[in-house]
């Protein structure tokens, strides 16, 4: 399967340089989970207080979870020539 581990590698490169732009990107939607959450607390609604701790716990499993572990699956394969062949 080195084609696939070569478009994992891709993939892998592609996620590293755009973790900035997404690093941004998610300080925006914290910023508008925040006033959603206020207006939430306000009207009383917890329907939305759920959605709003369900974001923010996805936020954080992509940031400390699945992004980093993709950027290290990418640099193992490029380790072990994965993309060489």
């Amino acid at each position: 399967m080195p084609g696939e581990s070569k478009n994992v590698i891709l993939l892998s490169e592609n996620l590293k340089t755009q973790l900035d732009h997404m690093s941004a990107e998610h300080q925006l939607i914290k910023a508008f989970i925040t006033e959603l959450k206020a207006a939430a607390d306000a009207a009383n609604l917890p329907g939305i207080m759920d959605f709003e701790k369900e974001v923010a716990k996805h936020a954080v499993s992509e940031e400390e979870i699945f992004f980093p572990t993709a950027i290290l699956i990418g640099e193992y394969l490029k380790l072990k020539g994965a993309g060489d062949h």
